[in-house]
């Protein structure tokens, strides 16, 4: 059984996607709209849990883009949590997280296809 491999941008567009799905499903059926989004977060922290816990980890010693990217996950992680107690997703905030992961992994492709670039002009 093969498994496949995802990159974070394409997930965090994934979840962004489900929390708009569920977001239009709850204001006909609530419970329905919780379901959803709360499946979707609840995949992007599975799916990000290994490296962020390594960044967390590492809180002191990492670099300041892995500690946003650690803060932004416990972030996303008590929102999950806030709309499992409380029964309602805090949109904007969650999709504020989000867009800070997607922007931090933006930069970070974006530095490694520089150093590539660079490499082969010599």
């Amino acid at each position: 059984m093969k498994i496949m491999k995802i990159s974070p941008k394409t997930a965090i567009q994934a979840v962004v996607s489900g929390v708009v799905i569920g977001a239009l499903l709850s204001r006909d059926y609530p419970k329905a709209g919780l379901v959803v989004s709360a499946c979707f977060i609840a995949f992007y922290l599975g799916l990000t849990f290994r490296r962020r816990m390594c960044y967390l980890l590492h809180f002191v010693s990492g670099g300041i883009e892995k500690r946003f990217l650690a803060v932004s996950w416990l972030c996303t992680l008590y929102l999950l949590i806030a709309a499992l107690v409380a029964g309602t997703v805090y949109n904007f905030f969650l999709l504020l997280a989000l867009g800070l992961d997607y922007f931090l992994y933006d930069k970070r492709q974006r530095a490694s296809a520089g150093k590539e670039k660079g490499a082969g002009e010599l």
